[in-house]
């Protein structure tokens, strides 16, 4: 679909990475720009092989990688005259690459410029402390068990996450620039991206004046049952989607006399009575496999799923119909593009 668009992607780390890799698998011809004696960090992370590693290569086995030697960056004027679309890191790209000075050489550029706070991040607070935009943005906070210590997000799922966000302005911009023959500077930020998804707990801070924090795998201010449960080989998750579905989940689980229970009647109240209700729900699951939970609530039409580990997951029919696990040109697997076209 984007087999027209040239980018130019001089980015370390994941973000813009994954947000250019994006655009490679929707076709188009992505050249990542390497620095000779200021190479991408993602070269020496994870399993390192023919003069790269799997880090590296998971973010940018689609793309073509172009070597430039420190003091020859004058060779990219051709390349740069000629994209469509220019990615860069604000801190380490500053004073080498800029919207200003591609602009006289390419004036209908988009160019993307992605920075860990966004513009006036000196007035924010622990502004140097910039590497963990997911602390500063309130999701480690939320991340974990309310007894225990925050956890980080893991797999790498809020640069991603950011990655995907900046890659759909990209395309975005990439449109207007086709329809109106304009570019674009595109200053993106982070941390104002990983805010975006805390509608949740900013609703309740403002709504009703709530403090809230980590609730571990439940959700028990908003919704009960839905949780994740301890069974006899693993774990389980299992909950309802709104007010109705309480009566056959008491079914389900073999409890019908908590139907017209006063502790549990309207999800309201077993909100209030979360813990009660997770020890009942929780004794349950004990007694049974993955397999026979799954056709235990099936059968109620709950929604449920297996907590499975990434093998298992591998092995999912869906994965494979659906090629959500390709080959790079070295043999190496990466994940596949979700997006299908016919």
């Amino acid at each position: 679909m984007l087999r027209d668009m040239l980018v130019l992607d001089f980015t370390k780390g994941y973000c813009g990475a994954f947000a250019t890799s994006a655009l490679a698998v929707q076709g188009a011809k992505v050249h990542k720009i390497i620095i000779e004696d200021n190479k991408d960090f993602l070269l020496n992370l994870g399993i390192k092989a023919e003069g790269s590693s799997t880090r590296f290569m998971a973010y940018n086995g689609n793309k073509e990688v172009v070597i430039v030697d420190k003091g020859q960056e004058e060779g990219l004027n051709s390349l740069i005259k000629n994209a469509d679309v220019i990615v860069v890191n604000e801190n380490i790209n500053k004073g080498f690459i800029s919207y200003e000075k591609v602009k006289e050489m390419n004036p209908n550029v988009v160019f993307a410029n992605i920075s860990a706070l966004g513009e006036n991040y000196q007035k924010m607070p622990y502004a140097e402390s910039s590497a963990f935009v997911q602390a500063l943005a309130g999701i480690v906070d939320m991340t974990g068990f309310p007894e225990k210590a925050p956890v980080m997000p893991g797999a790498n799922m809020i640069e991603n996450f950011c990655g995907l966000s900046l890659s759909v302005a990209i395309v975005t911009a990439y449109y207007n620039k086709l329809m109106n023959n304009t570019g674009e500077n595109i200053k993106f930020s982070m941390y104002n991206t990983v805010f975006s998804i805390m509608e949740s707990p900013i609703l309740f801070s403002e709504l009703q004046n709530l403090d809230v924090s980590r609730c571990g795998n439940g959700d028990y201010g908003t919704l009960v049952p839905y949780d994740v449960y301890e069974c006899k080989d693993g774990y389980f998750s299992a909950g309802l989607a709104g007010e109705t579905g309480w009566d056959r989940f008491c079914e389900a689980i073999g409890k019908p006399e908590l139907i017209e229970d006063e502790r549990f009647i309207t999800n309201e109240k077993r909100c209030e009575n979360y813990k009660e209700a997770t020890a009942i729900i929780s004794e349950f699951c004990l007694t049974k496999t993955r397999n026979e939970l799954v056709k235990v609530f099936t059968t109620k039409d709950i929604p449920n799923s297996p907590v499975l580990s990434i093998g298992e997951t591998m092995q999912v029919g869906q994965v494979n119909d659906r090629e959500m696990v390709v080959p790079l040109p070295n043999g190496w697997l990466v994940p596949g593009n979700p997006v299908k076209s016919v």
